[in-house]
Order: structure tokens, then C-alpha cells, then sequence
């Protein structure tokens, strides 16, 4: 693909050069031959050199308006580093680790100093009892849960309270939080012999939808020092989000907890993400150096800023 990237880039250089040939030629006033032809009532000179360099500036710009468009997420995706591309959207980057905080998915509450200072940096900007930060992923990954337990476990050692709120559109049981929900938690619900894609504990979306009435049967304690955690539920959610429920629960929650650290649905799904954004004091947005961002990402973060979310940056995984 970036050898296909860059033969089209040769090739647009190179008819650029050529038109710059031609202007230059038509500069210059010398005459091949001249045609005189009939037009309208009276005769117009039309020369060798005026054809051959509109014909070439015509031939540039249907070339670059045909393969601009088409070529430039190629060039932005395939070429510039995904690290750049996040510069170019405005977003400051909060931590960039010269190694990816995680070597493997199961790389677990062993935070370094890379997470300690994004939790430092976050705090600066959301620094009250109470304040939600909403996460969101720019990109594939599987280190963007494992993030979120060791941001968790890095403020409950100072002695902070954290819910983590799982508010993706996702409805696949306890899923990715497998390892960190008590035990105890989990044999409530079956026997020892579980299969983790078919357990469902009660989360956001039973709340929402009033499948569950007591918030205390949504929330679930984990194995996490001061961390509590709720899930998505049973079932995928949407406009819900914006219900008189999603508000009271914000406000409930934000009285329990120092932080809440709210786990968005994918950046590219501008219209949750702007809904989210209304509940919250700070977005910080995560992405792995050797994935793509995700088709939809610049959209959707140009809309956060024009409604004036509050942004603080991106967290390179």
C-alpha cells in the first residue's frame, strides 16, 4: 500500500513539474504555429503553446481532484506516524512512554510512572470530589481496559474512592473485567464452573432501562483497592444516555466517589460521545502508536470541540 502511496505521489510531482514546464513556456512568447479560426463573427489566434498548457493545468487538476480525496486518508493512515496524526487533531499528548505501557493484554496493575503522571495531569484538570472523566479509545486495543484498572488502582492508593463506569455500547458479560470482580461477586450469580462470555451481572443498561430498581444491585465491588465497578448490562444502549435516569444516576454516583472514571464508547461514535459529554468535567481520548485511527475519529472530535467539551488530551498506550 505505501509503495502504491508513492507512486502516485511521484506521479503528481512530476506532472506538476511538467505544468510548471508549460507555464514557463507559454511565459516566454515563442510560436510553433498558429491557428486562425473562425469565432463568433470575428477571428480569435490560437496557439500551440496556450493549447498545451491549458491542457496540461487541466490535466493536473482533474488528476488532483480525482486523487486528493481518495489518496489523502491513505497518506494520512498509511505515512504519518499515528502519534503525529493525533498532534495534527490538536490534542496534546498527555503521556508518551518511550515504550507502550503494556508489552501484553495481560499485563495488569503494574502502572509505572507513565500512568502516575496521567493521573497527575488528569487530576489538574478535574481536581474535585466527584469529578467524572471520560475515557475513549481513537484506535483498536487491547491495553485500554487494563489502563483504566491501573489509572483506578493509582488514585485509590491516595486514598481516593473510584467507580469505574463502563458506558460502551457493548453487551458481552463481564467480559475484559474477568480478573479484577471479587469472586464472590461472580458466585452469586452461578456455580464455579463459568464460562465468562455467558455470565451477565446487572450494569448500566439494566439501570437505565428500569430492569434493575436499586443502584446497589448495579454496582459491583472488584479486587481493586476503593474501586467499584458497573457494567454495561445486558443489553446495548443508545439514546437512554440522555434520559433523566442517566442524570440522577451522575448525580448520585459523583456524590459516592472521588473520581469516576467513565469508559466511553469508541471516538468515532460522535452522537454518544457528545451525549457522555454533557455528564462530565474532563474527556481524555487513548490510542496505540501501531494502529490506525479509527474512520470517523477527526470528525467526531472536531464536533467535541466546536460544543466545547472539555478536552485535556490524548494517552498513548
Amino acid at each position: 500500500l505505501q509503495d502504491e502511496v508513492t507512486g502516485i505521489v511521484d506521479e503528481l510531482a512530476s506532472l506538476q513539474a511538467k505544468s510548471g514546464e508549460l507555464l514557463q513556456l507559454a511565459s516566454l512568447g515563442s510560436v510553433e504555429f498558429t491557428v486562425i479560426s473562425p469565432a463568433a463573427t470575428g477571428e480569435f489566434p490560437v496557439s500551440s503553446n496556450r493549447k498545451k498548457m491549458f491542457a496540461g493545468i487541466a490535466l493536473v487538476t482533474i488528476l488532483l481532484s480525482g486523487t486528493s480525496i481518495a489518496a489523502f486518508d491513505v497518506l494520512l493512515c498509511g505515512i504519518i506516524p499515528t502519534d503525529a496524526q493525533v498532534e495534527m487533531l490538536g490534542l496534546p499528548i498527555l503521556s508518551r512512554p518511550e515504550e507502550p505501557l503494556y508489552d501484553a493484554p495481560e499485563s495488569v496493575l503494574q502502572y509505572g510512572e507513565s500512568v502516575r503522571k496521567i493521573a497527575f495531569e488528569v487530576r489538574r484538570w478535574v481536581p474535585d470530589h466527584g469529578s467524572v472523566l471520560l475515557l475513549s479509545c481513537m484506535t483498536e486495543s487491547t491495553r485500554f481496559v487494563p489502563f483504566v484498572e491501573d489509572l483506578a488502582e493509582c488514585y485509590a492508593r491516595r486514598d481516593e474512592r473510584i467507580l469505574i463506569l463502563d458506558a460502551r455500547q457493548v453487551a458481552d458479560g463481564i467480559g475484559e473485567f474477568a480478573d479484577v470482580l471479587r469472586y464472590e461477586t461472580i458466585l452469586d450469580q452461578v456455580d464455579r464452573d463459568w464460562d465468562v462470555s455467558d455470565i451477565f451481572l446487572p450494569g448500566l443498561s439494566d439501570w437505565l432501562t428500569m430492569r434493575v430498581s436499586d443502584l446497589a444491585h448495579v454496582i459491583h465491588g472488584t479486587t481493586l483497592p476503593g474501586t467499584d465497578l458497573m457494567l454495561p448490562g445486558s443489553s446495548c444502549i443508545g439514546e437512554e444516555y440522555a434520559t433523566l435516569r442517566m442524570r440522577e444516576l451522575m448525580e448520585t454516583v459523583r456524590s459516592s466517589y472521588s473520581i469516576i472514571l467513565m469508559i466511553g464508547p469508541a471516538t468515532e461514535l460522535k452522537n454518544e460521545l457528545q451525549i457522555l459529554g454533557t455528564y462530565v468535567d474532563g474527556i481524555a481520548l487513548s490510542f496505540e502508536a501501531t494502529e490506525r485511527l479509527n474512520t470517523g475519529v477527526s470528525e467526531s472530535i472536531e464536533t467535541l470541540v466546536e460544543m466545547q467539551s472539555p478536552l485535556i488530551g490524548a494517552v498513548q498506550l
